[in-house]
């Protein structure tokens, strides 16, 4: 059972120590001249040349120095180099390179077994003031059989200097003395801390030697690999449990040596703790010549054993450093940047783009909009230096300008922002006969010709890209400039013709793989919003659904969970869970639960709890609607290979099926995913523990553009006009906000309900009201997938808002929230499944759609129909398939609201105005024509069901859309029927004084017309009967 730190093997990023590096020739990392170049920090530059905390080292080491002189020779002093904590895979590993001798040089491995008793001991005559004493029985054995004891006292005398590096072998540097002390000098207590110990030393020397100095004064080190059982005497049977430890960890049979010790704890290996020391073990004579650098270079090597690329990663972590001194303002924020944070979480987001997002764009606003193609690459900074060019893409890439092409010397430095496509990473792509490099794809410019220009507005950063990609061509770079088409006109023929150029249109399809005409792969559109700095620019991206795909973290599914439903074997398949990230504050507020088997994937302990996790965590991709959409059945013959543990980007096959309308079934509770690569670029995020995959947020989004697929076409006609597509004109805001006064009414009366349906759910204007109600399952049934669409935009922006407001609370046992200032406002957590189908559909399909989402028959608290229930009343038998609907969901007891235009108050207005057929009541203000009733029927009575009217919604912009009227005597009667009680029924007109009482500044906005046309809606509520 893999802990979660264990999984990402206590994984961050290298963190940057600038005088580690100025004096590392070996990585000829020129930190003099770059931390100095004029050409790099602008004076303007608030932030420029800024620095983490001073080193404590250099003070460290000259401590020692001193401490060597004053000491007398009875006192050990000794400097370690400690990596504490190592887990077993990267101890084993580092372990048997030594044993092996080929990456380091060592002596002969020597094998030693202890059982040392150490008590904390405040000795203040301590000359250096040590931060910490103590006492130390130290009993030595040889094949189990104890061979000398010693005592003595161990002061440490100067802070600790840390680092964090990558894999978070985090080791720290140490300076200590050892003075013997007398056996009766030595007691233990209750706070004794016992060791038994088995540890291997090996004699070694640095791969890197000191300059100018000679063999007899070079670094000596030893390298201590140490096995470690850690127990308190706190008990009565703390010998027996030594005895104990001691018969299996210094075993005689087969004798334990430095070359079988592995192999003969194994099996065991949790038991124990694995720990790392470089002793400086040279005379005192030598210490006086060791620095700063000759410990880094220690520390390095055995870093170098664990990841042979770590001196590449420093330079990478250390060149993000270097450009968020620029581009980040928070002193906070930036120090993540030496160690955690990489180019995802420095560079501007590219937002995906849905068809409600682009209805506030088109057609382009003032000042237009910028459009390229979107290269399929890896994200991608390049800096550029008189010498030498560093690309931070999936890995660091360096380009040298080659002799021949420096005629002139160019004096200045870029970084670019861009795409890079590594030669033979793409399909048709050609490979590199020298296996590295790769073009660029320039879209953007931070520093240019010696200026930081990230300042400017976007639009007069692009004039600089052509320049800057003649720098890099000139250091070896294969570079080329993306070119913007300035999108200003309105007309969508200009648009189209506009959009297909830059598409290098071909066939009505985007380029799936390079030709003559589009070189490299295409999979998307870019638009850019001017007139913002570098920080603020806001990119979207346009992709076809084909094209649309997520990141997420694959772990193979726990072998105890194969073979139970859902998770059935597959022949020829693996099974893999698929995780995007989440922060706690999500994860509560949408109410979401762990998938089976998680603790056993990222846990320690049988089970696993929010408060056990930091703030930003894995959680299975689940999105509203699809529970099990985190599924995935990886064909073991995938040229991918196995995927546990690595970050994939995915797509969905066949998406039609996922609009649930294709042919009137349920949804398949299975998605058909297609891994299209594995995100070896995210490997860097993936192991800061800050990353897996996706965010959740942005992976839902990304997932209801294949709910709500937005045709190319669409960029330059413009998103189509579902129902709902359209904003509310200014003048009904006070109609809109009086009818939803009403339903708010009604959806408080339901607080803290386990399930709530609500069918003709719209785009969710009513979720707010829901949240506030801290509704705990809340089913949203529509058959409008933009609608759905904006409804999941408009949950994440409420939540948004109730964070900024600050009014994030829970009402969940197993997490408590800190009761904040706020806690008596409205909570948030609240589980919402989404369901896209038709309300005629049969009731038993849908009842079915329910149950996929963990919603039983007849368990629901209350279902609303919100102004949607005119759509069922064409016909008896759809009437009577909603009523079925609605009895199967609801427990007994709970209760049905509807609010809808009354029929016989509509009819009775026809009637009493003279309204025939054809013919229309209107409600003019102003002069314009606000509200307006269109008569589609004959008859002068009314009819059960199937007589139609026209009505000019608040939306439509002047279009009119047929419904039913709705009879509510034949809907009551249905109801009854069917066991349902009429609790109430009235008119909006009669809620006209409490909304005057409780919102006088809303009520006072109402014309008489509004009051008019809203008193045609009403109420009805109803309850199932217990019986």
């Amino acid at each position: 059972m893999a802990s979660f730190d264990a999984f990402y093997g206590n994984a961050k990023a290298p963190m940057l120590y600038e005088k580690e590096f100025e004096s590392k020739k070996c990585i000829n990392y020129q930190m003099n001249n770059y931390r100095s170049s004029t050409h790099y920090r602008s004076h303007n530059n608030p932030n420029a040349g800024r620095r983490s905390k001073t080193s404590s080292l250099d003070a460290l080491i000259s401590s020692y120095k001193e401490v060597l002189q004053s000491e007398n020779e009875k006192k050990n002093v000794e400097l370690e180099i400690r990596f504490p904590n190592l887990n077993y895979q990267t101890f084993s590993s580092i372990y048997s390179e030594l044993l092996r001798g080929e990456r380091i040089k060592v002596g002969q491995g020597k094998l030693s077994q202890t059982v040392s008793i150490g008590v904390k001991n405040e000795d203040k005559h301590a000359r250096f003031n040590p931060i910490y004493s103590s006492n130390i029985r130290e009993i030595h054995f040889e094949h189990g059989e104890k061979k000398k004891e010693c005592y003595y006292q161990k002061n440490s005398l100067f802070r600790q200097f840390s680092k964090t590096n990558w894999r978070n072998l985090s080791y720290k540097v140490s300076l200590s003395t050892e003075t013997p002390i007398m056996k009766k000098v030595f007691s233990t207590n209750g706070q004794a801390l016992i060791r038994v110990k088995i540890r291997t030393s090996f004699l070694y020397t640095p791969s890197k030697a000191q300059e100018n100095v000679g063999p007899e004064s070079q670094p000596l080190w030893r390298i201590d690999a140490t096995i470690v059982k850690e127990l308190q005497n706190g008990n009565n049977d703390w010998t027996t449990k030594i005895r104990s430890i001691k018969e299996t960890m210094f075993k005689t049979n087969p004798p334990m040596t430095a070359q079988n010790l592995l192999s003969v704890l194994a099996g065991t290996t949790d038991e124990y703790n694995y720990e790392l020391e470089i002793e400086f073990v040279a005379p005192p004579s030598r210490g006086q010549h060791i620095r700063q650098e000759d410990i880094i270079v220690a520390a390095d090597d055995i870093l170098n054993i664990v990841n042979p690329g770590y001196t590449q990663e420093v330079i990478y972590q250390s060149e993000v450093y270097q450009v968020a001194q620029l581009l980040v303002q928070s002193e906070a924020l930036l120090s993540r940047y030496e160690r955690d944070y990489g180019l995802k979480q420095l560079l501007p987001k590219v937002t995906a783009l849905t068809r409600i997002e682009y209805r506030k764009k088109y057609p382009p606003p003032a000042g237009g909009l910028y459009l390229t193609d979107k290269t399929d690459g890896y994200r991608a900074l390049a800096i550029v230096r008189p010498s030498i060019v560093r690309i931070l893409a999936n890995r660091l890439y360096e380009f040298t300008p080659p002799m021949q092409a420096a005629e002139e010397p160019i004096n200045i430095i870029a970084i670019v922002d861009g795409e890079f496509v590594p030669y033979g990473d793409r399909e048709g792509e050609p490979a590199s006969t020298q296996g590295v490099g790769g073009k660029f794809h320039a879209f953007d410019v931070i520093t240019a010709m010696g200026e930081d220009v990230y300042k400017l507005p976007f639009e007069k950063r692009i004039p600089f890209l052509e320049e800057t990609v003649k720098t890099l061509r000139t250091h070896g770079v294969t570079a080329v400039a993306k070119e913007y088409v300035h999108l200003v006109e309105k007309s969508p023929a200009v648009l189209e013709e506009q959009i297909k150029t830059v598409l290098n249109w071909n066939d009505s399809h985007l380029t799936s793989s390079p030709t003559d005409s589009s070189p490299y792969l295409v999979d998307g559109l870019i638009l850019v919003e001017p007139g913002k700095s570098f920080m603020e620019t806001c990119s979207y991206k346009w992709k076809g659904a084909e094209h649309n795909t997520i990141d997420f973290l694959a772990r193979k599914a726990p072998v105890s969970l194969l073979g139970t439903p859902p998770f059935a074997n597959r022949t020829e398949h693996t099974l893999y869970f698929l995780f995007v990230g989440i922060t706690r504050d999500l994860y509560n507020a949408l109410a979401l639960q762990f998938c089976p088997g998680y603790s056993q994937l990222f846990g320690d302990e049988n089970t696993v709890s929010v408060e056990t996790l930091p703030n930003y965590f894995p959680v299975q991709f689940a999105p509203s609607g699809f529970p099990l959409a985190y599924v995935y059945y990886h064909p073991n013959n995938s040229p991918l290979g196995g995927i546990d543990g690595k970050v994939v980007e995915g797509r969905v096959r066949n998406y039609s099926l996922l609009s649930g309308l294709e042919d009137e079934d349920t949804l398949p509770q299975l998605i058909d995913w297609e891994m299209v690569r594995i995100r070896d670029d995210r490997n860097r995020d993936l192991l800061s523990k800050k990353y897996f995959g996706n965010n959740f947020r942005i992976a839902e989004i990304v997932w209801f553009n294949y709910i709500d697929p937005f045709p190319l076409q669409q960029l330059w006609e413009g998103p189509s006009s579902g129902y709902f597509i359209e904003e509310k004109l200014w003048i009904y805001k006070p109609h809109a906000g009086f009818v939803s006064y009403v339903k708010g009414l009604h959806i408080k009366t339901l607080a803290n309900s386990h399930w709530v349906v609500d069918l003709g759910a719209g785009k969710g204007q009513d979720i707010k009201r829901y949240f506030n109600a801290r509704i705990k399952n809340l089913v949203v049934v529509d058959k409008d997938a933009a609608a759905l669409s904006e409804l999941i935009r408009r949950k994440y922006n409420y939540l948004d808002k109730q964070r900024n407001n600050k009014q994030f609370t829970y009402d969940r046992p197993r997490f408590k929230q800190h009761q904040n200032s706020w806690s008596g406002r409205p909570g948030l957590s609240t589980m919402l499944h989404v369901i896209l189908t038709d309300l005629t559909l049969s009731h038993e399909k849908i009842l079915a759609k329910f149950s996929l989402q963990g919603l039983r028959p007849r368990n629901a608290d209350a279902v609303i129909c919100n102004l949607a229930i005119h759509y069922l009343l064409g016909s008896m038998e759809t009437l009577q398939n909603f009523a079925a609907l609605v009895h199967n969901t609801l427990k007994p007891g709970g209760e049905l609201i509807i609010t809808a235009m009354f029929g016989e108050l509509v009819h009775g207005l026809f009637m009493s105005n003279g309204i025939a057929l054809n013919q229309s009541w209107d409600v003019h203000e102003n002069g314009e024509l606000k509200f307006s009733l269109r008569r589609k029927y004959a008859s002068n009575s009314l009819e059960k069901v199937g007589q139609l009217i026209e009505i000019l919604l608040p939306f439509t912009h002047g279009i009119y859309y047929e419904e039913f009227l709705v009879n509510t005597d034949a809907v009551i009667d249905e109801f009854v029927s069917r066991g349902f009680v009429l609790k109430t029924k009235y008119s909006l007109a009669d809620a006209l004084a409490s909304f005057e009482k409780d919102n006088k500044r809303d009520y006072n906005l109402l014309t008489e017309g509004d009051k008019e046309y809203s008193s045609l809606y009403g109420v009805m509520v109803f309850s199932l009967s217990e019986a």
